[in-house]
């Protein structure tokens, strides 16, 4: 096991730090000479995260406080003193909102960004025309797993899991929040905070697109995917 951690950053990097925010465990300080982390273990991976802050200088912390500089052997300071508290809590992220006001939108500091990795998709917007094409000769148990709703400009969203092999928009669904596939929040946050903020039902969908934006699907308007719903819905949108 690892012995208790210690890392200071620059004031001029606070912002960095909620990248951390979600890693159990990490309390912070603020105080004269910058701001301080720490924690009871890491790992490879928390190391290398720590490492990246700017101008982050790491210790680890001896049993009576004192701080052991990254590659010395000889202790050099103490541990601050707090009070110290949770990362998650210092670290507060402001939430954009669905509003459409007139003017330009105010800057949120939670943005959509490009994500490494894959996720899986179970959520897709597409046409009304590629979704009827499609519902009007699959099977019915390739639909009974996923639900639908229509909007009047005449497009779908078909949510569930596997997807129809459709040309359109893939999202991920968590907890209520579909975002893009290869997008995700920075500073990360959990989608069920996402999902009380925006004050979504049970089974609604926030559909948010790369700008932050976001459409409130209410689960009222989802509709159980099975030929007949999928073709009154398509001559509803022809007849306007």
């Amino acid at each position: 096991m690892t012995r208790p951690w210690a890392a200071r950053v620059p004031a001029d990097a606070a912002l960095a730090t909620a990248v951390l925010r979600l890693e159990p465990g990490i309390e912070v300080l603020e105080s004269a000479d910058g701001i301080w982390l720490r924690g009871d273990s890491d790992d490879e991976r928390l190391h290398t995260m720590l490492m990246q802050l700017p101008g982050a200088c790491r210790f680890d912390v001896l049993p009576e406080g004192e701080l052991l500089p990254a590659g010395s052997r000889l202790p050099k300071g103490r541990l601050p003193l707090g009070p110290w508290m949770k990362l998650k809590t210092w670290a507060r992220v402001e939430l954009p909102t669905a509003a459409f006001a007139a003017g330009a939108p105010e800057l949120a500091p939670l943005r959509l960004v490009r994500v490494d990795g894959e996720s899986d998709a179970n959520l897709l917007l597409t046409s009304i025309a590629d979704w009827a094409a499609y519902g009007g000769t699959a099977p019915q148990v390739r639909l009974e797993k996923l639900r639908f709703a229509a909007s009047p400009d005449g497009k779908v969203v078909v949510h569930g899991n596997p997807l129809p092999p459709l040309p359109g928009e893939r999202h991920c669904e968590r907890a209520g929040i579909a975002t893009p596939c290869g997008w995700g929040w920075s500073p990360a946050v959990e989608p069920e905070l996402l999902h009380a903020a925006w004050n979504l039902g049970p089974h609604d969908v926030a559909l948010v697109s790369t700008d932050g934006s976001w459409n409130h699907i209410r689960s009222d308007q989802f509709a159980r995917a099975t030929h007949c719903a999928i073709r009154e819905t398509a001559a509803a949108c022809e007849q306007k």
